[in-house]
């Protein structure tokens, strides 16, 4: 219990912590209008005639890829978890679950700071007062897990950062791996065949493509949510067992102080 209440109370402090800081965050939200109008204005120039969604729930899908990926594999969180590894082996908490919690809180909480200033913004685009909340209401529900799978991926990174220094450069092209597969600027659902059916079984389309999708429509596209949910927890297994490798070796491989 002692354990638990560190650990909240760590996760607590650096959710408050995100929202303190909301001139950053406005500075990074000034490009979400620009991608917005210019990525939704493309799809209505050359997918619209799909039917799968009309301009306004395309402006909206953009949106919410937006708010995921620009919190998604942040450098600087990942840069300083590393930098407390040599501090956390003379400490009696696991460093694993110390810098977790403290990821999940700065994950939900500036995730949070971008979800409530994406509902002015499509206000501002002229969509529904009802379709706006409603857009936001949705993707509130799914910030909880997304930001449990964002703390594996983060953790990933900073375990390995501490064995090999050189790590911090692939963050950067693993994001836009993401970005690309994800289906952050286009929904994967207007892809043709078969390149749908591959993104669609890849993990970067749980992680945005999903998420934005059931902001949007209200379900999940193809799948129920517990298979959905189901998903996740696979890929949540496989990053805690990377995780558990890269942190035994780091820690065993690891100098600092002269030793």
């Amino acid at each position: 219990m002692s354990a638990l209440s560190f650990h909240f109370r760590n996760a607590l402090f650096s959710f408050r912590e995100s929202w303190t800081n909301l001139a950053n965050g406005l500075l990074g939200f000034l490009l979400f209008p620009v991608f917005m109008f210019i990525l939704a204005n493309m799809w209505l120039k050359f997918n619209s005639h799909l039917g799968n969604y009309t301009y306004q729930e395309m402006l909206a899908y953009i949106g919410v890829t937006e708010v995921l990926y620009m919190t998604f594999l942040r450098s600087g969180n990942i840069m300083q978890a590393s930098g407390d590894f040599s501090l956390s082996l003379a400490r009696p908490r696991s460093w694993l679950a110390t810098q977790g919690s403290a990821l999940f809180g700065k994950t939900l909480g500036s995730r949070l700071v971008m979800t409530t200033l994406l509902f002015f913004l499509l206000l501002a685009f002229g969509i529904g007062f009802s379709t706006s909340l409603t857009v936001v209401f949705r993707l509130a529900m799914l910030l909880v897990p997304l930001g449990f799978m964002q703390v594996f991926y983060s953790l990933l990174f900073s375990s390995a950062q501490v064995r090999w220094e050189m790590t911090n450069y692939l963050t950067l092209p693993f994001g836009k791996l993401f970005l690309v597969f994800g289906g952050v600027f286009a929904p994967v659902s207007d892809f043709s065949e078969p390149a749908r059916s591959i993104l669609m079984a890849l993990p970067p389309s749980d992680l945005f493509f999903q998420p934005a999708y059931y902001a949007i429509k209200g379900s999940f596209y193809q799948l129920s949510a517990a298979e959905w949910a189901l998903r996740l927890v696979l890929q949540a297994i496989a990053l805690m067992l990377l995780n558990a490798w890269f942190f035994k070796n780091s820690r065993h491989h690891h100098q600092s102080f002269g030793g």
